[in-house]
């Protein structure tokens, strides 16, 4: 039950960080917009830089105009390489964390599958087949049997899989391309 736990605590953990991920996208691409408008209206970078609430864009421009200062050709590629970093930086924890649910719910299945022979061996061992009417299947699926070890190996694998390698990583990728597109 701890695995099945963790696992689930830290898909929603992770859940619910990807989609603030995706609301400061969401936040910066319009501001960006906005501020773009205004910038055009100001038509002067230093009343705009002053003026402006602080975003990704804001920083862009005044690196822009810091280089132009001391260099008049500006090559902005590796400022727009560095502020996607940046943004793309976030989203590489949430993969990170979709890793290690996956890897979890592989633990899972190890230590399901473990605690499942441990218990055959022991079923095994008590087994007499010379007692009449011997059947060792009550023994074996029976409550408290060692078959039970399989659920947590198969729901743990499942569980992971499911958020960790399906849901989590669709959502790290739309958080990528809201960066690429910003």
């Amino acid at each position: 039950i701890l695995m099945y736990a963790t696992i689930i605590g830290l898909s929603f953990f992770t859940i619910l960080r990807n989609y603030n991920d995706v609301l400061m996208v969401h936040r910066e691409t319009e501001l960006a917009n906005r501020q773009l408008e205004d910038l055009k209206k100001l038509n002067n970078i230093e009343t705009f830089l002053q003026t402006a609430e602080p975003s990704l864009f804001k920083d862009h421009i005044d690196g822009l105009f810091n280089i132009f200062r001391t260099d008049h050709e500006i090559n902005q590629e590796n400022l727009i390489y560095t502020m996607q970093e940046k943004m793309l930086a976030k989203n590489r924890f949430t993969e990170m964390l979709s890793t290690v649910i996956i890897t979890l719910g592989l633990i899972g299945t190890v230590v399901g599958l473990t605690i499942m022979m441990n218990d055959m061996r022991n079923v095994m061992k008590s087994f007499n087949p010379n007692e009449a009417g011997a059947n060792p299947f009550p023994l074996l699926m029976g409550d408290g049997g060692p078959l039970e070890g399989l659920d947590t190996a198969f729901y743990t694998t499942l569980f992971a899989a499911m958020l960790g390698g399906v849901l989590l990583r669709v959502l790290t990728s739309y958080v990528e391309s809201c960066i690429l597109r910003y």
